[in-house]
C-alpha cells in the first residue's frame, strides 16, 4: 500500500492557511511507510475518468493549492481514516478554496462507491492502469 499527500501551494500568512497546514502536516505523521510528496511538489497533469466526470483534465487545477491524495484502495483500514479525517477538514479546505482529488487504483472503490461515501467532498480519479500514480 502507498499513500502521497500532495499540496501545490505558495507560502503566506492566512492564519486559516497555517492552522490547515499543521493539521495536514498532523495527518501525514499518521502515513506510515508511504513514500510522500511534500507540500509545494508539482502535481503531475494528466487526464482520466474521476467520479463526477468521465474524463477530468488536471491541468484546469494549474496554479491554484490543491490537496492531491495518491492511496492504493479505500478498502484500508488506515486510507478510510485519512479520508475521514480530510472529510472532517473539508469545510475549512473549503473556505480555503483548496479542492480535495483523491487518486485511487482499485475498481472496487469506484463500483463499490467505498471512497464517495466516506469522503463526498473529494473529487476521486479512477487510477486502475497506475498510470498517474506511477508517474
Amino acid at each position: 500500500m502507498s499513500g502521497s499527500i500532495a499540496e501545490n501551494t505558495t507560502s503566506g500568512t492566512n492564519p486559516k492557511y497555517n492552522s490547515l497546514k499543521y493539521k495536514i502536516s498532523s495527518l501525514k505523521s499518521k502515513i506510515s511507510n508511504m513514500p510522500l510528496l511534500e507540500i509545494g511538489d508539482p502535481a503531475p497533469w494528466f487526464s482520466i475518468a474521476a467520479s463526477n466526470n468521465p474524463l477530468f483534465h488536471f491541468s484546469i487545477a494549474g496554479g491554484r493549492r490543491v490537496v492531491l491524495f495518491f492511496f492504493a484502495s479505500a478498502a484500508f483500514e488506515q486510507i478510510q481514516a485519512i479520508l475521514k479525517s480530510f472529510q472532517e477538514l473539508s469545510g475549512e479546505f473549503k473556505t480555503l478554496q483548496v479542492p480535495l482529488f483523491g487518486v485511487s487504483v482499485d475498481a472496487a472503490d469506484k463500483e463499490q462507491n467505498r471512497a464517495t461515501i466516506i469522503a463526498p467532498s473529494f473529487i476521486f480519479f479512477w487510477d486502475f492502469d497506475k498510470k498517474v500514480s506511477q508517474q
